[in-house]
């Protein structure tokens, strides 16, 4: 199914360079895709969604948010917290793959509030 277009600027900020990060690189590619997909869909037309990529010595933390119709928090908590039963393809996408970020060490978090959008933080091990 195609998806229907909708415009939405994309802000990205970010290091000129960044450390290397702990991780798989095809499941954290589809973790990234994921999340902007999420954040896309919940956009406004015309919107915008940010995302600002930071570090410390061990740690990349990478902060997506959008302006969008969002949800309650407690039904983006359950959404996330029981993979493949609620919400939608994407973000039962995101919770599966939130197992796997565990596993490296990694956190995802979550934020919304309805009316206002989402919001999600990635922090993942940088490689000294």
């Amino acid at each position: 199914r195609i998806r229907d277009e909708k415009r939405v600027r994309l802000n990205l900020e970010m290091p000129d360079i960044i450390s290397m990060v702990l991780g798989d690189p095809l499941e954290l590619e589809s973790t990234l895709v994921s999340i902007l997909t999420v954040l896309i869909d919940d956009a406004f037309e015309e919107g915008e969604v940010a995302a600002n990529v930071s570090q410390t010595a061990d740690e990349v933390t990478m902060r997506f948010s959008g302006k969008g119709t969002g949800l309650p928090q407690n039904q983006l908590d359950q959404q996330l917290g029981r993979e493949g039963t609620q919400g939608g393809k994407e973000l039962r996408r995101l919770a599966g793959q939130m197992t796997l970020l565990q596993e490296w060490g990694a956190t995802l978090q979550s934020g919304s509030e309805l009316g206002d959008g989402l919001e999600f933080v990635l922090r993942l091990r940088a490689i000294v």
